[in-house]
């Protein structure tokens, strides 16, 4: 769940700091002849992080609260989360990347934790089904 907040933070350190995303979008635009809006980019950005934070905060409730519908809520919100990662990893505009690869990688981050939490969750499982 705590990664979900690792594409917001990126972009805010990156906005406040460097600001290499918004370079990149400039670069890859003014390369095209078109005008990049400065900010738009950011708020793509921004508007991922957004669902991914609620969708894992979702999750991390329904199973704190021990709720049936945890495990499906775990499944769709790995399904959401890789669906939006690639789609960061691969969307293209004038044959160009829209994000580097790295913003993707950040998106994708939650997803890899939540199959690797679920993997040794249902191994643990199964490992005392076995021994009862």
């Amino acid at each position: 769940m705590v990664l979900s907040f690792a594409l917001v933070v990126g972009a805010a350190v990156d906005q406040l700091t460097t600001g290499a995303l918004e370079a990149y979008s400039v670069s890859m635009y003014s390369a095209h002849g078109v005008a990049a809006e400065p900010g738009a980019i950011y708020g793509l950005v921004y508007t991922a992080g957004g669902v991914l934070v609620v969708l894992w905060l979702l999750v991390g409730l329904g199973a704190r609260a021990g709720r049936r519908w945890g495990s499906g809520a775990v499944v769709a919100a790995v399904v959401v989360n890789v669906v939006l990662a690639l789609t960061m990893l691969f969307v293209t505009e004038y044959a160009e990347p829209v994000f580097p690869p790295m913003w993707g990688l950040l998106a994708a981050l939650p997803a890899a934790a939540g199959i690797g939490a679920a993997a040794v969750l249902i191994r643990g499982r199964a490992g005392r089904s076995t021994a009862a």
